[in-house]
């Protein structure tokens, strides 16, 4: 049984130069203690095939495990062959120290019309200021969450401060308000943008 396996294994790799192609940058085959060789393309495979939580963990396991998950070609990839999951944040104000926590889970199968309650999965947990949930709108986009002056990876928890902007139209004598932020997406280049 493990040897047709690895004869199927053996015709379906690709050369290096092809998956290195395919990503846009040089890679290295994972290795074990005895020198046998994990095909590049079935590391490939098999990252896509793990939950979005684990490949955040995982990027620390190598530097070519890091660019894979990071490439263009395996977050196009796993975008289109994992359907999008409900995702729910829940936040406790804590008024004392002025922040709100925020917890967001993941439903952790696709979600039908019929069921009356959805299984999720706990992602991460980030605190928030308190006046950046209720003075912004919040926008999601591929992934990314943009809360007032917060732009957050709820799978990650990784977070990244935007400066704080004031509307300067206001007049010295009225309190200043936040400006207006929108945050998207520009596929031509591949950036997020805040505006």
């Amino acid at each position: 049984m493990m040897r047709s396996c690895c004869v199927s294994i053996k015709k379906i790799s690709k050369s290096k130069e092809d998956v290195e192609r395919e990503l846009g940058f040089p890679t290295t085959s994972l290795h074990f203690c005895n020198e046998e060789v994990v095909p590049l393309d079935l590391q490939i495979e098999v990252l896509s095939l793990l939950p979005s939580k684990s490949l955040a963990r995982f990027m620390a396991v190598s530097k070519s495990w890091q660019e894979i998950i990071c490439s263009k070609s395996f977050i196009r990839s796993r975008s289109l062959t994992h359907p999008s999951r409900f995702l729910l944040a829940l936040h406790d104000t804590d008024y004392e120290n002025r922040i709100r926590k925020c917890s967001f889970f993941s439903s952790s199968s696709s979600l039908s019309s019929s069921s009356t309650s959805i299984p999720t999965t706990f992602l991460s947990r980030i605190n928030l200021p308190y006046r950046d949930i209720d003075s912004n709108p919040t926008y999601y986009v591929n992934g990314l969450l943009n809360i007032g002056d917060i732009i957050c990876n709820p799978c990650t928890g990784n977070t990244v401060n935007l400066p704080e902007l004031v509307d300067r139209r206001t007049s010295a004598a009225s309190i200043a308000r936040p400006a207006e932020r929108f945050f998207g997406y520009d596929p031509v280049s591949n950036q997020y943008k805040v505006l």
